[in-house]
């Protein structure tokens, strides 16, 4: 048995002295996050340098503690520095949530109006603002955009319906129009000057009874 414990002695102690080479890298590099402005970039790596420090935990006994001081004080700046910028994030985001859902408001009431033309650019307005709100929590990012499409485009529905109606009236107006020109057209040469005015008259009077063209 001796030979063989020496020989998982002789191995153990081979792990342990290749580990410290990848423990030096690993606190360098943590340590080079504890610098780096990329906080995103620095929480997805910290993850990554821990997951590889489970793997190579066994040093040298004489050394282990030294190495492993040095990797957790540098994952503490780390931790710290991306913790605060989440919190910053999410208070963004939270303050972004409120601006958008007031927004939201704003433009479900102006769904239903009339005033087309005010109501139009207050809308356009309103999705400039939206754009620049900036991202909110995720979780409710496509439910408030949802929100926010379907009240403006309720509004431009109507008005597209608005105009197309208005268009077909305006096409019936110009007719009824030019069938009383084409009756004034004809009355131009009358004699007959009483039955011609009270003719021309009445053609006046329906002419102003027709709407718009």
């Amino acid at each position: 048995l001796y030979p063989r414990v020496q020989e998982l002695r002789q191995s153990d102690e081979w792990k342990r002295w290749a580990n410290l080479a990848v423990q030096e890298e690993l606190c360098r590099r943590m340590e080079e996050l504890a610098m780096l402005e990329d906080l995103p970039r620095s929480a997805r790596e910290l993850r990554e340098l821990e997951e590889r420090w489970k793997q190579a935990s066994q040093a040298p006994r004489e050394q282990a503690e030294v190495m492993w001081k040095r990797f957790k004080a540098a994952r503490s700046v780390v931790r710290a520095r991306c913790k605060a910028h989440f919190a910053a994030q999410a208070a963004r985001r939270a303050e972004s949530l409120k601006r958008k859902e007031a927004l939201c408001a704003e433009a479900e009431s102006l769904a239903g109006s009339t005033d087309w033309v005010k109501t139009a650019e207050r809308l356009q307005a309103l999705q400039t603002e939206w754009q620049a709100a900036g991202p909110v929590p995720r979780q409710q990012a496509g439910s408030l955009w949802e929100r926010f499409r379907a009240a403006c485009d309720r509004f431009f529905e109507r008005r597209k319906a608005d105009r197309s109606r208005r268009a077909t009236e305006r096409k019936g107006n110009l007719e009824k129009k030019e069938a009383l020109v084409a009756q004034a057209e004809s009355l131009a040469t009358s004699t007959d000057w009483d039955k011609a005015q009270a003719e021309v008259r009445r053609l006046q009077a329906e002419w102003k009874t027709i709407g718009p063209v």
